[in-house]
């Protein structure tokens, strides 16, 4: 019911799962790494607290909101959109050796 490319969906599976290259996930494997958020520095750096508690994307929450209450495929239609934010993209870690 939903099309979207291998990459999206990859996106979707680290946004609903938490296995993701956030900070907090990647330094399970690597101490060094700090795990606070980037943006505001307060919570740990998980799509949860970047989605519904970062105080620095509190504005594009206010713009793009991500409502669990909608049905599943709007749900993830919106944690896609917010995902793919730059502010929240380039959160995102590709090469941490």
């Amino acid at each position: 019911p939903i099309q979207i490319s291998k990459e999206q969906l990859k996106l979707l599976i680290e946004v609903v799962t938490g296995y993701s290259l956030l900070k907090r996930h990647l330094g399970k494997w690597h101490n060094a790494l700090p795990q606070k958020c980037s943006l505001c520095g307060k919570g740990r750096e998980t799509y949860y607290h970047l989605i519904y508690v970062c105080e620095a994307l509190s504005l594009t929450r206010h713009y793009n909101p991500c409502d669990p209450g909608t049905d599943s495929i709007t749900y993830f239609q919106q944690l896609l959109r917010f995902a793919n934010k730059k502010q929240v993209s380039d959160l995102r870690l590709s090469d941490i050796t």
